[in-house]
């Protein structure tokens, strides 16, 4: 069994991180590109802006004036959020209970909150359920109320549903 062949790398592949054209004289794309490695660090604009010695309000001028400029914003803040993403993993490996429950929550969905319902199963189970209690079926396609005197009788009495008070002490005090 032979190794591989080290695969060679063409620098020239690589983009530098920096490597952007924005608009401006040589002062404001100096400014520009400090802010854009700020922005990467901080992930607060009003943060970065201070970094460099700017106002912010600049910055929203760049962004709206230099397409480049905000592009180079976008994938900063894209950065700066995997940059926290991987802070809060190495965290939760380190024993941070409440970490490892939110990463979990956010890549694996079995870790969700929210519930995913099929429709067509809930579908089918309201009609089992009106089957089971002699109520007519509605015709296909309905999506509105009925109204009650447009009903037909229900031949089989249906059980009312009967609900326990709630205990003294869960009751509102008026």
């Amino acid at each position: 069994m032979s190794a591989n062949p080290a695969q060679v790398v063409d620098p020239q592949e690589f983009i530098p991180l920096l490597d952007y054209h924005f608009s401006g004289n040589d002062v404001t794309v100096a400014n520009k590109r400090l802010l854009i490695e700020n922005l990467r660090r901080k992930a607060v604009i009003y943060l970065a802006a201070q970094a460099v010695g700017i106002n912010k309000l600049t910055v929203y001028r760049w962004r709206d004036s230099d397409p480049a400029f905000a592009s180079a914003m976008a994938e900063a803040m894209e950065d700066a959020k995997e940059i926290m993403e991987n802070s809060v993993y190495e965290d939760a490996l380190n024993g941070n209970t409440l970490l490892k429950m939110f990463w979990l929550k956010r890549h694996d969905p079995a870790y969700r909150d929210k519930v995913n319902v099929d429709i067509n199963v809930v579908q089918d189970e309201i009609s089992q359920r009106m089957e089971q209690l002699g109520l007519p079926q509605l015709p296909a396609g309905v999506t509105e109320f009925i109204p009650v005197d447009m009903q037909q009788p229900v031949s089989e009495p249906v059980e009312s549903m009967q609900f326990s008070s709630p205990c003294e002490d869960q009751q509102k005090e008026e």
